[in-house]
């Protein structure tokens, strides 16, 4: 031990008999003095410890990087991020760390651009130290100090400065938004403005009188590219917005407004729309619209819970390129199973496939590349069928594509007329899968089913499906007699006899008979080749397929171009919202 680190054990232990000695005597105004003399000794000592720490002698560099990823800062903001008002931010704690972090933190002005109204003189410390860079901006409208806030200048004078600005509106108190979005934002980027559910009613009682297409921030919004309004269901904004690309919208508790207004009002003020999702729209019925709006940039359309006749008319009035995904997910048809379908949006799809159980619709068209696509998922009245629907395609009044159809996987339920139906109409059409029966049901009607298929396709008079080239069939069955084996044979010879010859074949029974000693997989695959035998003298290639996977022969299995870049980039979608397959088995 040094001398100097002798003397300074000394003095602390001089120091700390002196303190016990005469602790006891000394008035509060002493003892508050050598409090004051003592707290800067342990602050001083704490420096050096600090100084001394491993974690002191991190470069300056590395710090700023550990601070920004602590602080989910980005160059590229997360404007999908949706932080907890009122929360501790973790700027505040790297800057009370020690004095070295907090001279590194305060003059990293890109930490301090997430604000909230929470606490108005955090927001100006914040907004001093993000110095020139523009504010990602949250305001809860619930807050105490809220409609004092609307009345004073707080929002005046940070709009211009905000990039990012998401509104909470959800008690009936909150005003109507346009009194506190009525200042420039020249930086604008995406605004969201959303009510909880709970509470949106109450709020559209207040301002049902209002505007019903107010204009924000004084027409300056040239550079908003994401929009997004939940659950404000009274208003629209009116203006003209030309570098919107993200719009989002929600019209749940939309009781006492035209949805179809409000979204063709919207939509006619942005010609550079890219991605379109509209979701929970309780309006269940709809008029033809004469207008016609083009979007010439349009990637990616959604109707999630919406009545289908609403979906189906916007679509009508929008003009959209061919390389469009068009998507109607769970919506609902009040009244006939029936789309009325825009030919311009499905002419040239060639690869379909349907699902059909009764009330029950599955319908996604795509053309062979999977750049554009139309996906309906729906639902109708218990005493409508799809089926019905499904038999008219091809005519007066269901035009539909079956021209163009290259590829089909189908699964139809109760229904064995449609198919053979639809086959003649398919002239381009080169491979066939159907999933017979997938919900284990038995009866004659598989069997009809597959009859009738080969009956349309050995018809000798009319060339039925001229280039049809791979057929397979996936069936919950272990018996032959179940597909109509005899029919697939007389159907194969009569197609080579007349040169449209099939390629290959392929089918997979599956057993679905438990615990059943006698039928084993070895029974079954060795019972189809037996039956199916005579088919390799007209066709290249046939292959049984027995315990393979699931629809393996006839998937119905989302393609990933339904997972559109960069739809998420302003918000992100919840679980219902996003693409996925609900199938009924």
């Amino acid at each position: 031990m040094t001398q100097a680190q002798q003397s300074v054990k000394q003095l602390l232990q001089l120091l700390q008999d002196a303190v016990e000695s005469e602790i006891c005597s000394l008035s509060v105004e002493d003892l508050r003095d050598r409090d004051v003399v003592i707290g800067g000794i342990q602050s001083r000592l704490r420096s050096r410890i600090n100084v001394l720490a491993p974690v002191s002698v991190l470069p300056t560099e590395l710090l700023i990087s550990i601070f920004e990823e602590v602080s989910d800062y980005s160059p590229d903001p997360d404007f999908t991020a949706r932080p907890r008002l009122h929360y501790r931010n973790p700027q505040i704690v790297l800057s009370h760390v020690c004095r070295t972090w907090r001279d590194i933190a305060v003059n990293i002005p890109e930490l301090w651009t997430v604000v909230d109204n929470a606490d108005e003189d955090r927001l100006e410390v914040f907004a001093a130290r993000a110095k020139h860079f523009p504010l990602l901006l949250y305001i809860d409208a619930n807050c105490d100090r809220f409609m004092s806030q609307v009345s004073s200048d707080l929002f005046r004078r940070y709009t211009p400065r905000v990039r990012g600005l998401v509104i909470i509106t959800h008690l009936s108190p909150a005003p109507h938004p346009p009194l506190y979005l009525r200042h420039p934002a020249p930086q604008l980027e995406f605004l969201s403005i959303s009510c909880p559910m709970g509470e949106a009613r109450r709020l559209q009682a207040r301002i049902v009188a209002a505007d019903k297409f107010p204009i924000l921030f004084r027409h300056r919004t040239s550079g908003l590219r994401g929009l997004e309004i939940r659950n404000v269901s009274s208003w629209v904004p009116g203006n003209h917005f030309p570098s919107l690309t993200h719009l989002r919208l929600s019209f749940s508790n939309a009781t006492e407004i035209d949805a179809q207004v409000f979204l063709l009002t919207i939509l006619s003020n942005t010609p550079c729309l890219e991605v379109l999702q509209v979701t929970e729209v309780l309006q269940p019925e709809a008029s033809l619209s004469s207008r016609r709006i083009v979007l010439p940039s349009m990637r990616s359309v959604s109707f999630t819970e919406v009545p289908l006749p609403l979906s189906l008319s916007v679509l009508n009035a929008l003009d959209v390129p061919r390389g469009a995904l068009i998507r109607l997910d769970d919506v609902y048809s009040p009244g006939e199973a029936a789309l009325d379908i825009p030919s311009r949006l499905i002419d040239g799809l060639s690869r379909w496939e349907v699902a059909a159980d009764g009330e029950y619709l599955h319908t996604v068209l795509e053309d062979q590349d999977s750049r554009s696509g139309l996906w309906i998922r729906s639902t109708c009245a218990s005493t409508s069928d799809w089926t019905n629907w499904l038999s008219h395609l091809g005519g007066v009044t269901y035009p539909f594509p079956l021209t163009s159809i290259e590829t089909l996987h189908i699964s139809i339920t109760n229904a064995a007329g449609v198919l053979p139906m639809l086959l003649p109409q398919m002239s381009h059409l080169a491979e066939l899968a159907i999933l017979v029966n997938p919900s284990c049901c038995e009866g004659p009607e598989p069997i009809a089913l597959l009859r009738g298929v080969c009956t349309a396709l050995a018809q000798e008079d009319s060339a039925c499906c001229p280039l049809l080239r791979a057929f397979a069939i996936e069936s919950n069955t272990h018996d032959p007699v179940d597909v109509a084996y005899e029919h697939i044979l007389a159907m194969a010879a009569t197609r080579a006899r007349l040169d449209r010859r099939i390629e290959r074949f392929a089918i997979q029974p599956r057993r679905f008979i438990e615990f059943d000693p006698v039928i084993t997989p070895d029974s079954i695959a060795q019972a189809f080749r037996d039956a199916f035998a005579p088919l390799e003298q007209h066709v290249e290639v046939v292959e049984i397929v027995v315990d393979g996977e699931l629809n393996r022969l006839c998937p119905f299995k989302m393609r990933e171009c339904w997972n559109v870049p960069d739809a998420e980039k302003y918000w992100r979608l919840v679980d219902y919202e996003k693409p996925h397959y609900d199938l009924p088995w």
